[in-house]
């Protein structure tokens, strides 16, 4: 289980939520090449302003940035127009969602909020 999230997060560009995301095996290598003890990252503080910082600064290194109110109505409306009108699977259209999101350079919103766009966008295809 831990080891398919940490992929699935990896591949959607999310950030992974704790210790329990990552496999004992990455813990391991990274700690190794970090020259500490495995350990140390079970103390590593999950929420707060530090760790807000640290996303802040890997997403402007990387290009990306939050998914805002008004990116998750755009991207609802595209894939309500380009994606959901051919394709009626969910978990195709949120594939699809996510595809895009990293086009756009946009992280992810969480994954309640993917259902969400990926019904409406369902339902706007549907009655249109």
């Amino acid at each position: 289980m831990r080891r398919s999230s940490w992929r699935a997060s990896a591949r959607h560009g999310r950030f992974l939520r704790g210790r329990g995301d990552f496999p004992d095996e990455v813990v391991s290598f990274v700690a190794r090449q970090m020259k500490v003890p495995a350990g140390e990252f079970d103390s590593y503080q999950w929420s707060g302003s530090t760790i807000e910082y640290r996303r802040a600064q890997i997403r402007d290194h990387l290009g990306f940035r939050v998914c805002s109110v008004q990116d998750a109505e755009k991207l609802t409306e595209w894939l309500a127009a380009n994606v959901a009108h051919a394709e009626r699977n969910e978990d195709r259209v949120r594939e699809e969602l996510l595809k895009h999101c990293r086009t756009e350079c946009i992280e992810p919103p969480t994954p309640d909020r993917i259902s969400r766009m990926v019904r409406s966008a369902l339902h706007t295809a549907e009655e249109t």
